[in-house]
């Protein structure tokens, strides 16, 4: 089975013989480094998520001290938006990949694709957190038979 991928509403679909891929450019090194779909979340991003939001507060009191005493410099100034910045940086780079959904669904995970039903197919599978799951997309009506070959050939 060849590799293909179909624009979906939001973002591309990928398949190939091992699994169905979920990205948002399409790009094939991006297909082949998606996680499985699972709930959860590494201690680094949490860690993560907290440091960009106490940046970005420091910054803010920066703002907010140097405005209340009327000794706002530009040096000060400059240093609470370059604080703010680096914690919105952080914040993006931890959750830059919640923006897209970028996910892998192998066929041997997969329990059953329902449809296409008003052009949406459903996907149920096995998560990576061993939980059952599902995922509904509308399809391009040239990705149905893809996928349904990329299945049968994991059930052979």
């Amino acid at each position: 089975m060849e590799r293909r991928y179909f624009q979906l509403e939001q973002g591309y679909l990928n398949v190939d013989k091992h699994a169905l891929y979920f990205t948002r450019s399409g790009n094939w090194q991006e297909a082949l480094e998606a996680r499985e779909r699972s709930a959860k979340q590494g201690p680094a991003h949490a860690g993560r998520l907290v440091i960009g939001i106490v940046i970005i507060l420091i910054g803010g009191l920066f703002m907010l001290f140097g405005h209340m005493s009327h000794m706002s410099d530009t040096g000060s100034t400059l240093v609470a938006l370059a604080l703010s910045a680096f914690g919105v940086f952080s914040l993006y780079r931890a959750l830059r990949h919640d923006f897209g959904p970028v996910l892998r669904i192998p066929f041997n995970k997969v329990i059953a694709i329902e449809g296409p039903a008003d052009e949406r197919l459903t996907v149920r599978f096995m998560n990576g957190d061993a939980k059952e799951d599902q995922i509904s997309f509308k399809a391009p009506i040239e990705a149905v038979p893809f996928v349904l070959e990329g299945l049968a050939r994991s059930l052979a």
